[in-house]
């Protein structure tokens, strides 16, 4: 409880920042004309996405995290994820609302298990990002042991969630056949 109240403003950004994303994102499908939403539906295919067998998002995940890190070790680059604590929810909200005109149900599983568990743990790890920037910065300046481990303990948090987005892309490589069989039943409900 004490470190949520010592990082409340980040915390209370992110959440901010986020779901103003995951609203325009979802208002901006809305906002388009009848025929740029036909032609959305059209480029994203999704039953022709959902016959394909292998989607691997692991090599994806590994480049995101890795540049994550990066920004939050360098402290400089930081604005990067800044932006995609907009960015990442603008997706998942736009493509919630594009899969909308399919089925409700589908629309949801389909969101739920490729972008919003995903983006949930991108956004911990940009949140574990700007707090070792922070202590990161604030080390620089003061050069306490305790802000040194702090950073030694932050660094192996981000790993750990790291590995657990790796493993859940893994789980959907391996299931990924069985998910989208179950998914195409909900397309023409």
């Amino acid at each position: 409880m004490k470190k949520l109240n010592k990082y409340k403003y980040i915390y209370l950004f992110i959440v901010i920042l986020s779901l103003i994303g995951l609203l325009s994102g979802y208002f901006y499908y809305n906002a388009q004309s009848e025929t740029t939403k036909e032609e959305i539906i059209t480029q994203i295919n999704i039953e022709e996405e959902l016959q394909e067998t292998t989607t691997n998002n692991i090599l994806k995940r590994i480049k995101e995290t890795s540049t994550y890190l990066i920004c939050g070790l360098t402290v400089i680059p930081e604005p990067i994820n800044i932006f995609h604590l907009y960015y990442e929810p603008f997706t998942t909200g736009f493509i919630f609302n594009t899969l909308k005109t399919y089925n409700l149900k589908f629309s949801l599983l389909y969101t739920t298990i490729y972008h919003l568990i995903p983006t949930l743990f991108k956004l911990i790890l940009i949140r574990i990002t700007m707090t070792l920037s922070y202590t990161i910065s604030k080390y620089l300046f003061k050069k306490q042991k305790k802000d040194r481990h702090r950073i030694k303990i932050l660094i192996k948090k981000y790993l750990l969630l790291s590995c657990m987005l790796y493993f859940y892309e893994f789980i959907l490589f391996i299931f990924n056949t069985n998910i989208h069989r179950y998914l195409m039943t909900f397309l023409h409900i």
